[in-house]
């Protein structure tokens, strides 16, 4: 408070101090704190369970066995005296040697030998030709023959007993056997299997043919088939064998212009006794 004088009284009176304003503390800096945006709020989707694989889903592919080239027809080798007796064959006759059983030898022959599930050992010889194949079989049979009409009896009771017909005919090399065997398809006929079997006797040996395919028994295939059949050979050799007897085959020895393979142990052969 400081003094003022009075003009009136010449006292002095004092002079009333105003009151110190009170400072405002400063504002302190407040940090602003960042804007966070909130995320858009979305339903869960659902998982679908994957699908249990099945059985046969979880098996990897059977692989499809390789296709080899198609076998081409059989061609036309012209008629010979034979079958022969290979001591008795003409020394000019090419032939592709199977052990006892000798073929006529040409560029496009294909044979596979077939395996005697029994034995163990090549039982027989399956030639193919276009549409079908021949299946050549060795058998020991008695000097002087006949055993042709006893294997033909068996075989066609075979096939009857099987559901199938067995016919007998008069080719040109004797009586043959037609059979036809029914087709099974998931327990289902669903048609039959032609073949003509034929049979060749000579001195203790019996040559048998079984001829299948798309039609053994046109004119063009019986023809071609008997001018296979008539250029074939046995060397049946001096061991005595019980008739009946398939003689085992084997594999041709070196150059010759064939195809060779083993069949499988389980292939079929009609190659039972009589």
């Amino acid at each position: 408070m400081s003094d003022t004088q009075d003009g009136g009284t010449g006292k002095v009176k004092p002079t009333a101090k105003k009151p110190a304003t009170a400072k405002k503390p400063a504002a302190k800096n407040v940090k602003k704190r960042p804007t966070v945006e909130k995320p858009e709020m979305t339903k869960p989707v659902a998982k679908k369970p994957a699908a249990k694989k099945t059985a046969a889903a979880r098996k990897p592919a059977a692989k499809k066995p390789a296709e080899g080239p198609p076998v081409p027809p059989l061609p036309t080798l012209g008629r010979a005296d034979g079958p022969w007796s290979f001591a008795d064959a003409p020394a000019d006759q090419p032939f592709v040697s199977f052990g006892p059983l000798k073929v006529p030898a040409f560029p496009t022959l294909h044979a596979n030998l077939q395996i005697d599930a029994k034995t163990k050992t090549p039982g027989g010889l399956l030639v193919g030709m276009e549409g079908g194949s021949i299946q050549l079989q060795v058998f020991a049979a008695p000097r002087g023959g006949g055993m042709w009409g006893d294997l033909r009896r068996a075989m066609a009771r075979r096939v009857i007993m099987g559901k199938g017909t067995a016919q007998a005919i008069e080719g040109e090399f004797g009586p043959e056997l037609i059979v036809n065997r029914p087709i099974p398809v998931r327990g289902r006929m669903v048609g039959n299997l032609t073949s003509r079997c034929v049979a060749l006797e000579g001195d203790r040996w019996l040559l048998r043919a079984v001829v299948g395919g798309r039609d053994p028994l046109a004119d063009e295939c019986v023809a071609k088939v008997n001018d296979f059949l008539s250029r074939c050979a046995v060397d049946r050799g001096e061991e005595p064998l019980t008739p009946g007897t398939i003689l085992p085959l084997a594999f041709p020895e070196g150059g010759t212009p064939v195809e060779v393979a083993e069949a499988s142990a389980e292939a079929p052969l009609e190659g039972d006794q009589a």
